[in-house]
């Protein structure tokens, strides 16, 4: 048993010192595509916070039928972190449902256009409220076009969420007209593109072997693990027989 145990000892020691010359190339890690969700219903509200449900706490109402993109995969109070556009917000987990694909078409807008009868400026709101505080100072102009919307803040639809020169707010239903509506929302995913290997990190390598020195290897490692291994199982040495005793009979002289 002893024999065994040192043979297996010495065959462990030699595919050591050749295991870096035949190891195999190296392992990539591949980071984890975006995961998006699809908006189910049209009353869906985008959030502030995770914790408010008033005016206040409350972006706009999300298109039904586009798609937020989900961030990290913590629950509280019922509502996960989203992105919608360029909005980072929440969202109740009801109101949505993952995919397992990446839509074309993830977020919905359009574009409005200041249309007031008196002429003048469009007040913009911080707060979906006429005596909330201005967003933008002097309002928007009389017969500006091309203001990003959102969406309507709320079913009674009296207040936009807009977008203009940097600011973000609310404009009245009832200063605007819109000049380009929200397109229909589609369930098209992108193409993905054909799946190639990434080229392999340099690392270390090890040291080129020539025909001479792979040789000059074996014969290092292989003629002394030979010459232990006949030393162990050689036969042992017999030991030499003594000669046998004859008795010796006295005749009595």
């Amino acid at each position: 048993m002893k024999k065994i145990c040192l043979c297996f000892f010495i065959s462990i020691t030699l595919l050591s010192a050749v295991f870096p010359f035949v190891s195999g190339p190296p392992q990539h890690a591949f980071a984890a595509a975006d995961a998006y969700a699809r908006v189910k219903t049209a009353d869906t509200l985008l959030y502030r916070n995770l914790t408010g449900e008033t005016a206040e706490d409350v972006y706009f109402l999300l298109p039904e039928g586009y798609y937020v993109r989900l961030l990290g995969e913590n629950t509280v109070n019922g509502k996960r972190a989203v992105e919608y556009d360029d909005l980072l917000g929440y969202v109740k987990v009801t109101d949505i449902e993952a995919v397992i694909y990446n839509p074309k078409y993830k977020f919905g807008s359009g574009s409005l256009k200041i249309d007031l009868p008196d002429g003048g400026s469009a007040v913009l709101r911080s707060l979906p409220d006429k005596h909330s505080q201005e967003a933008l100072a002097g309002g928007i102009a009389d017969g500006t076009e091309n203001i990003k919307f959102y969406n309507l803040c709320d079913a009674g639809g009296t207040w936009y969420y807009i977008v203009y020169n940097g600011a973000r707010g609310y404009l009245a239903t009832t200063s605007v007209v819109v000049t380009g509506a929200l397109p229909p929302p589609s369930d098209e995913a992108v193409a993905e593109p054909p799946v190639t290997e990434p080229p392999d990190v340099p690392g270390p390598t090890p040291p080129a072997l020539d025909d001479g020195r792979i040789w000059l290897l074996v014969a290092a490692i292989g003629i002394p693990a030979l010459i232990i291994i006949l030393l162990i199982f050689r036969p042992g040495r017999r030991a030499s027989k003594s000669p046998r005793r004859v008795p010796r009979y006295y005749d009595g002289d």
